[in-house]
């Protein structure tokens, strides 16, 4: 009878944001179908399709996000078009929630609220080998210099593209590269990045408010002045895996 072995796998890189709103049983099942349905890229790309004019405009808030090549780094309304939609990637992994109480002050009459809190926390793991599959220079003498440029990439303060290659020369992990290898490898990472923030903002976020307005309108529940989204982009994983 042989015996199950666990190993620890290698060492991932990944994101992970969390959704902070009050703890409501009105909002349980809107948040689990919102969720679960985002397991399947295809109900993430009829929802983005469906709504693309709504989205296009609610992601006009989140200009950090999009302004990936600087100045002339496409908007919303250009680039969230139907390619990008047909392309768009398989992002979640898994989601966790849990329960915190929470005190805030209210940002229009100043009164100190406490509630009870909800926090969704969304994983998102980057599988860099899936992305540099596409670029031929990439093999095992250099795959975790390119690994390590991509982290330091998503990790970097701003998310204009040209702006870091600037200074590419200055981190270790880019000497084995030469100008058009290094922004072959951001160019590809920030892509995922902006699909991530896509994901979060365009798919989640909007559908659970489109969910909290609609309840709102039916005299359910009161509106909520805010939710906060907060977002990490220093996730490290090892996973421990079972072996037969």
């Amino acid at each position: 009878m042989s015996q199950l072995r666990y190993e620890m796998m290698p060492l991932e890189s990944g994101v992970f944001a969390e959704l902070y709103l009050p703890k409501k049983a009105h909002y349980q099942g809107l948040l689990y179908e919102t969720l679960t349905n985002g397991f399947d890229v295809e109900n993430v790309r009829k929802h983005l399709r469906g709504k693309r004019k709504q989205i296009q405009a609610y992601l006009g808030g989140a200009a950090q996000y999009w302004e990936i090549a600087g100045k002339n780094s496409p908007s919303p309304d250009q680039f969230l078009n139907e390619t990008f939609i047909k392309k768009f990637p398989d992002l979640l992994y898994g989601y966790t929630m849990y329960e915190v109480d929470g005190v805030f002050r209210s940002p229009h009459t100043g009164q100190v609220v406490e509630e009870r809190t909800q926090i969704i926390r969304l994983m998102f793991i980057s599988d860099l080998d899936q992305v540099f599959a596409a670029l031929p220079f990439i093999d095992d003498s250099n795959r975790n210099a390119a690994t390590l440029l991509a982290r330091t990439y998503l990790r970097s303060t701003h998310w204009d593209r040209d702006h870091f290659l600037a200074d590419h020369k200055l981190f270790p992990s880019a000497s084995v590269f030469d100008d058009k290898q290094a922004a072959a490898i951001i160019y590809m990472t920030a892509d995922w990045a902006r699909s991530i923030a896509v994901f979060l903002f365009g798919y989640v976020v909007h559908d659970i408010c489109e969910g909290l307005r609609k309840l709102n309108q039916n005299d359910v529940i009161a509106p909520e002045e805010e939710i906060w989204v907060t977002l990490f982009w220093n996730l490290t994983i090892n996973r421990i895996r079972s072996v037969p």
